[in-house]
């Protein structure tokens, strides 16, 4: 995502557009910008330091810059966290890019409706997975939730044979 901001964010821009969305896209370059700044900073302060310690034993004033450096990149790496973190928090903000076949609009209700099937009725009263579940035996939804919390549930080892068995012929 952040590879083709960088690249082109006037494509972006227009994405964003089409979809009627306002997402926070110059704060992203504008934070990205910083952190490749800071990361490039720091990798040649850590490039510089090794190339010192190869250069044999040290001197007094080598060892003072060598301590300076070591005391900027440590500088470096405290700004780049935060950096990095709103960064990555801001990247979310920004959806997936849409195909350009898709109708341009705000929702759903902008998309061409090309069939609709008719609803089908069942000729039993359906039930959720969950009801299923329990009264085949195979989920134990109480037992879940006091392990776990809410929206948990246990296999059974009828279910965990069943699941398992598709996976033991593919290895036959």
């Amino acid at each position: 995502m952040l590879q083709r901001i960088r690249e082109d964010p006037e494509r972006v821009r227009a994405m964003l557009a089409a979809r009627h969305f306002d997402a926070p896209l110059d704060r992203l370059i504008e934070l990205d910008l910083s952190v490749r700044k800071l990361q490039g900073e720091k990798e040649q302060l850590q490039a510089e330091r090794n190339k010192a310690s190869k250069g044999g034993p040290p001197t007094e004033a080598v060892k003072k810059q060598m301590r300076e450096i070591g005391e900027r990149i440590k500088e470096i790496e405290a700004a780049l966290a935060p950096l990095m973190t709103e960064r990555d928090e801001v990247a979310l903000h920004i959806p997936n890019e849409i195909d350009p076949a898709a109708p341009v609009g705000p929702g759903d209700e902008s998309n061409r409706v090309v069939r609709q099937d008719q609803t089908r009725g069942l000729a039993f009263a359906a039930k959720p997975h969950w009801e299923l579940g329990e009264q085949l035996g195979i989920l134990d939804i109480p037992r879940g939730t006091k392990i776990s919390g809410s929206r948990f549930y246990v296999s059974t080892s009828s279910s965990t044979r069943v699941s398992a068995s598709p996976r033991s012929i593919r290895r036959s």
